[in-house]
């Protein structure tokens, strides 16, 4: 069995066939995401059929024919990766660290495996499984409404006071604000609600 880490993540990408079993060590908790101070449930393996997992030391694991739905999406830092199996039970995997936080060294391997599990599902002939990716029903919407009001406060409102009061260091307060709208922009840009083709997972929520 191969076991992926940060350092061995680029042989495992340039090797010529997927291993028969692979695990990878990432971050895995039962259910969405949720608050907690510390994680220790680590450790994901894929064969050609099933994905198994440990939480509270307890192995669990489950054929691809029993997984319904795969959703990808990011947020606060940290892509995600949320598996619905048919009896309703929902696997989180994203590229945080134990204590939830983005971890550069875990990135890698979390893209690995995303790649991985979606090259196998296929593999498989999972034809009935729904891929969906992004900030799915109202939450978008949610979203989007509070980052369009934001950049109005921030940025619109800045050039109204220039307007008002003719002062030019408002100037400084209105690119402020555009700095820090722009990334809530591309957050919510590349998180728009969509189905996509497992043969080719957005890569802009894996990076």
């Amino acid at each position: 069995m191969a076991n992926i880490n940060a350092h061995s993540y680029a042989s495992v990408m340039n090797a010529p066939a997927a291993n028969p079993e692979t695990r990878y060590d990432v971050y895995v908790l039962a259910g969405k995401s949720r608050f907690y101070f510390r994680n220790d449930n680590r450790g994901v393996t894929l064969t050609d059929e099933r994905i198994a997992w440990m939480l509270d030391g307890q192995s669990d694991s489950a054929p691809f024919k029993n997984v319904a739905s795969v959703h990808l999406e990011s947020g606060g830092g940290l892509n995600k990766c949320l598996i619905k199996f048919a009896d309703g039970y929902q696997l989180f995997i994203s590229d945080s660290n134990a204590r939830g936080l983005a971890d550069e060294t875990q990135a890698p391997i979390y893209r690995a495996f995303v790649h991985d599990f979606h090259a196998r599902l296929v593999a498989a002939g999972a034809t009935s499984i729904r891929f969906t990716a992004g900030y799915m029903g109202a939450r978008y919407h949610v979203v989007l409404v509070c980052i369009l009001l934001l950049c109005l406060l921030c940025v619109v409102g800045s050039l109204v006071m220039l307007f008002v009061t003719g002062y030019f260091q408002v100037l400084f307060a209105a690119m402020a604000g555009a700095g820090l709208c722009w990334p809530l922009v591309w957050l919510i840009g590349k998180n728009g609600p969509r189905d996509y083709d497992p043969t080719r997972p957005p890569e802009e929520l894996l990076r």
